[in-house]
């Protein structure tokens, strides 16, 4: 059930953006938690026509999920597979570049500010991430993005989504083991919650099944790796392993805290969603929800097949009877098979990506951590999201009251309604030639 206040943190922290076209609201509430461990991203035009958005649910602590939001976007433009126009991949190759990036020198320093509560930037503690290579647009993304948008009242403590099933040491929410693991040391996490979930059509893979046009299809990851010979870029050891030089050699075996992620990158009229974890993308078409991710669950036959075959167990429902999830960012304790590459590892940050075209009557986007997922349906957010938006309240008062609308009346039931909430909403424009910039007459 984990760690409650006596009473619930309901302050928000809210806001709006967009360009006229594609619109957004976001909130971010601590609830009962003792501690706030969501982070979120929203950048509009991060290149022309091409908007991202994501949801970040920490389990441990909120520093790996305040890292992705403040890196994943830059880290997506630097991929080979992004200037190639292979968006599907690009995700994937981001996803990745996380746990890598935390494994670095700057990545552990960085981790320990923000365990600390500290802004690394602000308090001059350390230098930019290295990145392979700079671009302008980086430059006019840092001055330009809406960045993420976290509530200022995170502090440390473990917000309890750690299971005691597992007699493992439990790492301390501020700077446990310099914010991270060591080797040989076989912390735990855990991510409780139950999902509820609808079904939709929607043109779906995984991120083996879609990584751009080919005939008005999608093609396999995969199958174009196996087209285009070896795959190339700074990811190309991560295919092989997660800087398994650094896991062999160094006693810093990388953060003990982790976090879910969705993802959503529009370009164009073109929707993708990256999963790992159980945090759920959807899309209101015509007032009904379309599911734009799965939750990625132990108990999934796929998942449990994988988890098994790289030496760990299920148990509960949870991961070596601690995690209660079976993909998510970080979490490197579960990472540590040398002959395994990163998707093939007992928990994984490898992405589930599903594409959908958008349509006339596709409305809006709802990206939400479980804390909504556990209250209510998918098409109970459409509903709810979309009764509101016909009234013309202002997005991020919808998300509000959304929150509002979920938590629970107190600690003493099933532990539904009593987690971290964040969400993200973003409107569509009427007219979808708005987001290409083509004219809708011709």
């Amino acid at each position: 059930m984990g760690a409650y206040l006596s009473q619930p943190v309901t302050s928000k922290a809210s806001a709006e953006g967009g360009n006229g076209h594609v619109n957004y609201g976001s909130s971010a509430m601590q609830g009962w938690r003792t501690g706030m461990e969501d982070a979120h991203l929203t950048v509009v035009d991060l290149q022309k026509n091409t908007h991202l958005f994501g949801i970040f649910d920490g389990h441990g602590g909120h520093e790996v999920a305040k890292f992705v939001s403040r890196h994943l976007h830059t880290s997506l433009l630097e991929t080979d597979a992004y200037a190639k126009g292979d968006l599907s991949q690009a995700l994937v190759d981001a996803f990745l570049r996380m746990d890598e990036l935390m494994l670095e020198e700057d990545g552990r320093k960085e981790l320990q500010a923000l365990a600390r509560g500290e802004d690394p930037e602000e308090e001059g503690k350390k230098k930019k991430l290295k990145h392979k290579r700079s671009a302008p647009q980086l430059e006019r993304l840092e001055s330009t993005s809406s960045g993420s948008n976290l509530s200022d009242e995170e502090k440390g403590g473990v917000a309890g989504k750690r299971s005691n099933l597992s007699s493992a040491p439990q790492p301390d929410s501020g700077v446990a083991r310099e914010g991270g693991l060591e080797a040989s040391e076989d912390g735990t996490s855990g991510h409780a919650g139950v999902s509820e979930k609808d079904t939709a059509e929607v043109d779906e893979a995984d991120s083996e099944a879609v990584t751009g046009p080919r005939d008005g299809e999608w093609e396999g990851a995969e199958e174009a790796q196996a087209k285009g010979g070896k795959k190339k870029g700074f990811l190309s050891n991560a295919i092989k392993g997660i800087s398994q030089k650094v896991l062999s050699n160094s006693k810093y075996k990388g953060p003990a805290a982790g976090c879910t992620a969705v993802v959503a990158l529009m370009q164009g009229d073109n929707l993708l969603v990256a999963n790992a974890g159980d945090s759920r993308c959807i899309v209101s078409r015509r007032g009904q929800a379309i599911e734009m991710s799965t939750d990625h669950k132990p108990d999934n036959p796929e998942e449990r097949a994988r988890i098994m075959n790289a030496g760990g167990f299920v148990s509960a429902g949870r991961v070596n009877a601690s995690l209660n999830l079976s993909r998510a960012i970080g979490d490197m304790e579960y990472k540590q098979n040398v002959s395994l590459p990163p998707k093939e590892q007992i928990v994984t940050a490898y992405p589930e990506v599903r594409s959908l075209k958008l349509e006339q009557g596709d409305e809006f986007l709802v990206l939400a951590c479980d804390g909504i997922w556990d209250v209510k349906t998918n098409q109970q957010v459409v509903d709810f999201v979309k009764e509101r938006l016909q009234q013309n309240k202002p997005l991020p008062r919808i998300v509000e009251e959304l929150f509002d609308n979920c938590i629970a009346p107190n600690t003493s039931g099933t532990g539904l309604g009593c987690d971290n909430m964040s969400a993200v909403v973003v409107t569509l424009p009427s007219d979808l030639s708005k987001l290409t910039g083509e004219s809708a007459t011709k």
